[in-house]
């Protein structure tokens, strides 16, 4: 009778084992099928919310189409400055200070400075090309400007002082009636000073 108690306790222990040995596998399985199907994830919850707020961070929330998208190779860039078929041009030839005795000088235009005075052409003057561009200066050189309200800056360049004196004739040609001549030196840097603008017409 003894014995077969302790056979029946036996029996017991191991079914218990067992329904424990089951419910284990179970819940292995389990575990591993909602891991599977992505329900849950073996990394910390941390980690789970920094990669959501990576992703959230590498979304975009602009409407404005991206340039690249919109991109088409387009036409051939070109350089500032460069010359069209459109742009004027003009240029100051430099005759050394050799002023024609027509030119007056009734109508002098002089920097703040006073180093630089211009002669011709006056103020708001029709100019035509071929005239005289004339004026004096206690400087060895000046430097020329000539603008249109077209194509902006058509000539630049150097007019020597000789006794005093600058000349030159300008030739330009230009679709703007307006413009504007400057006359002023420069320092070795480039800087500007003494600087006279001459508002102008073109002919």
């Amino acid at each position: 009778m003894k014995k077969y108690k302790s056979q029946s306790k036996i029996n017991k222990n191991k079914k218990i084992i067992l329904l424990l040995v089951a419910i284990v596998l179970v819940a292995i399985i389990s575990f591993i099928a909602l891991h599977k199907t992505g329900k849950i994830s073996l990394f910390s919850q941390n980690n789970t919310t920094e990669s959501n707020t990576e992703d959230k961070e590498a979304q975009t929330t602009s409407n404005t189409p991206t340039a690249q998208a919109e991109y088409s190779e387009g036409d051939e860039r070109e350089p500032g400055n460069t010359v069209h078929e459109n742009r004027g041009s003009s240029a100051i030839n430099d005759t050394q200070g050799n002023i024609p005795s027509g030119i007056s000088t009734n109508q002098p235009i002089s920097s703040n400075s006073g180093e630089i005075t211009v002669y011709s052409p006056v103020k708001e003057s029709l100019l035509r090309s071929g005239q005289v561009v004339a004026g004096a200066s206690t400087l060895p050189r000046v430097t020329y400007r000539v603008i249109d309200n077209v194509s902006g800056m058509i000539a630049m360049g150097e007019l020597s002082v000789v006794n005093g004196k600058f000349s030159g004739t300008i030739d330009f040609d230009t679709s703007s009636q307006d413009g504007r001549l400057d006359i002023f030196a420069t320092r070795p840097d480039g800087s500007e000073y003494s600087v006279i603008e001459v508002p102008i017409r073109f002919r």
